[in-house]
């Protein structure tokens, strides 16, 4: 029986925490072990494997353990700028008396000037002004705060999307921030990124700035034993009562990645809550229906941007996704040479659509696998 007083306990497009966070125990330890004694990381994966939920629950543990955090969305910062302005205000967020850190840091710096000013609620909000014309004097001295506000005690800096640094004076930018946290001895940096293969160039390559500067930290996708007793428990907190061979359907479309597990999850308990319906194949196949029509438009920008023998190519992974380079594969799919196949399918995976795995080429995003097959 339906609970009319129950909410969609299913939750995507967001950051999540409890109770919608999955699992994630054993990689939540590993992170802050790794962070505590030290180290730098950088965590990728396929998008949408939850790593800024992952992240951001880490850093609320160590807050709540007396950790100075900082948190940095490159998404948001559109120049150097408002990368001072942005990166002041996070090193603020961690004291509590804002006259004495005022004082404080005044005191550390030359070129920037911090500033308080009252919000509505009456709290107090940071800044930083200084000059356009001794900016990179003010980058340097806004990233060496935590270092000179440390008093030995360890700082932990996530710098999230951090691939889009490219848009703020590319690897000059990159080169700034490398020169100054080498030298930093009580912080822990984290990065991470959407893009992974460009994020992972930028520390696996040597002529890159920040080549070799922590250890790459590869977050896997969630066992499907504990997606399923995830799904299990949140329709049945709900009042609906779910079929097993339902929820490992769920599992198998989804390909276990947290995102697309919860849409489509999400989008099955609102039509099995709206109708009183039993959660059924039939229904699931009816959710799945609906997502791609919700994601159509987001696939169609995705295959106007490819170009026409990408999109030919990228057809064929849909159907099949191996024996690429054989003659058989080659006419089937009316493809041309290998070395022409072999750049396409390089362009997907920089373009994060295709990702390869023992010689074989996956999709990351499921529900583009089945829309191309859907629309074919």
């Amino acid at each position: 029986m339906r609970n009319t007083k129950s909410s969609n306990p299913f939750r995507y497009g967001t950051v999540v925490d409890d109770p919608y966070f999955i699992n994630r125990v054993k990689e939540m330890d590993e992170v802050r072990q790794a962070l505590l004694s030290g180290q730098n990381l950088i965590i990728y994966s396929p998008r949408r494997y939850g790593k800024t939920s992952l992240i951001k629950k880490v850093l609320r543990q160590l807050t709540s353990e007396g950790h100075n955090c900082i948190y940095i969305d490159f998404f948001r910062i559109h120049s150097r700028e408002k990368f001072i302005e942005e990166y002041g205000k996070a090193v603020f967020k961690n004291f509590s008396s804002w006259e004495k850190t005022l004082k404080k840091v005044s005191s550390l710096v030359k070129t920037i000037r911090p500033v308080a000013s009252l919000n509505e609620q009456g709290l107090p909000e940071f800044g930083i002004n200084f000059s356009r014309e001794n900016l990179p004097q003010a980058i340097e001295e806004v990233i060496n705060l935590p270092d000179k506000l440390s008093d030995g005690k360890r700082w932990i800096i996530v710098l999230d999307e951090f691939q889009e640094i490219d848009r703020l004076n590319g690897e000059n930018f990159e080169k700034d921030l490398r020169s100054a946290y080498q030298f930093h001895k009580n912080i822990s940096y984290v990065f991470l990124g959407s893009r992974k293969h460009l994020l992972t160039n930028m520390f696996t390559r040597k002529n890159r700035a920040f080549y070799n500067f922590g250890r790459l930290y590869k977050l896997e996708k969630i066992p499907a034993d504990e997606l399923i007793l995830y799904l299990k428990a949140g329709f049945e907190k709900s009042g609906h009562n779910a079929d097993p061979a339902v929820l490992n359907e769920v599992i198998s479309f989804t390909e276990n990645i947290p995102f697309y597990v919860q849409m489509l999850a999400s989008i099955l308990w609102d039509l099995a809550n709206s109708r009183s319906e039993a959660i059924s194949g039939s229904l699931l196949n009816e959710a799945i229906n609906i997502t791609l029509w919700h994601q159509a438009d987001y696939y169609i920008t995705i295959m106007q941007e490819l170009t026409a023998y990408q999109q030919k190519v990228i057809s064929a992974l849909a159907r099949e996704n191996t024996g690429i380079f054989t003659n058989a594969y080659a006419t089937r799919y009316y493809l041309a040479a290998n070395s022409s196949t072999q750049r396409a399918l390089d362009a997907l995976m920089e373009k994060d659509l295709i990702d390869k795995r023992d010689n074989t080429y996956y999709f990351d995003d499921p529900f583009l696998r089945m829309w191309l097959l859907k629309n074919e």
